[in-house]
């Protein structure tokens, strides 16, 4: 129980991190290219799992708490990107701005 605490609370405090410092970008600048990045961010993370372990092997963290919470983070930051950026984006500018 204490494993599965500690490793879902670093995986869920880095994701909404690095979801947080990448959707409001995303969704206040106005560009073709954040539209894009934001497509790209519903490929389905399956497609990245061979060289992700590939890379987990080079690195000597299999096994690891690191390596664990690292692997939870990369399949949970797609979809939290694209769910707060599309929060973000509803949020009026006013309403930042007061």
């Amino acid at each position: 129980m204490l494993n599965t605490l500690l490793v879902t609370a670093f995986a869920l405090a880095l994701t909404l991190f690095a979801a947080l410092l990448a959707s409001y970008p995303l969704a206040r600048v106005k560009s073709r290219l954040s539209g894009i990045i934001i497509n790209l961010t519903l490929i389905p993370t399956l497609t990245i799992l061979v060289p992700l372990y590939i890379t987990f092997v080079r690195m000597g963290i299999i096994n690891t708490y690191i390596g664990l919470i690292l692997v939870l983070t990369t399949f949970a930051l797609p979809l939290s990107t694209f769910l707060i950026s599309n929060f973000v984006r509803e949020v009026p500018v006013d309403l930042e701005q007061a």
